[in-house]
C-alpha cells in the first residue's frame, strides 16, 4: 500500500493506494473507523465494487479521465454490485463526505503519487 495526495476542488486529501490485487481486493473491509480516503487505480473499463464485510458507510466515486462521472452510496454489508460508468479511479469517501464537501459529477480530480 502507497500513499499520495488527492485534490478534488479546493481541497486535498492523503489518501492510501492499494497496489497488489489482495489490498485491492479488500479495500477497506472489515474497518470499523474510517482513517482516510482510498484511491483505486485501474485501466479504463466498467469497475464494480460491493460492500461485502464492509462495517462502515462509503461514498464511492468513480472518475475517468480525471473527471467524477459517477457518485455512489455504499451501505454496510450490502453485496449488491456498484458502479455503470466507465472508469480508471475509484475512490472510497466516508458516507455522506460528497455532499457535505459539495463533490459531483463533473468536479475534477488530480492525484499525485
Amino acid at each position: 500500500m502507497r500513499t499520495g495526495t488527492l485534490f478534488v476542488g479546493n481541497d486535498y486529501f492523503v489518501v492510501d493506494i492499494p497496489e497488489t490485487i489482495e489490498e485491492k481486493q479488500k479495500g477497506l473491509m472489515e474497518i470499523k473507523k474510517f482513517v482516510q480516503p482510498m484511491v483505486f487505480l485501474f485501466e479504463p473499463g466498467l469497475h464494480q465494487f460491493w460492500m461485502h464485510r464492509t462495517c462502515i458507510g462509503l461514498d464511492i466515486v468513480f472518475v475517468c479521465d480525471n473527471v467524477i462521472v459517477e457518485i455512489l452510496q455504499g451501505h454496510p454489508q450490502d453485496e449488491s454490485m456498484l458502479g455503470s460508468e466507465i472508469s480508471d479511479m475509484v475512490i472510497e469517501f466516508p458516507r455522506d463526505f460528497c455532499k457535505n464537501k459539495k463533490i459531483d459529477i463533473g468536479a475534477e480530480v488530480f492525484l499525485i503519487l
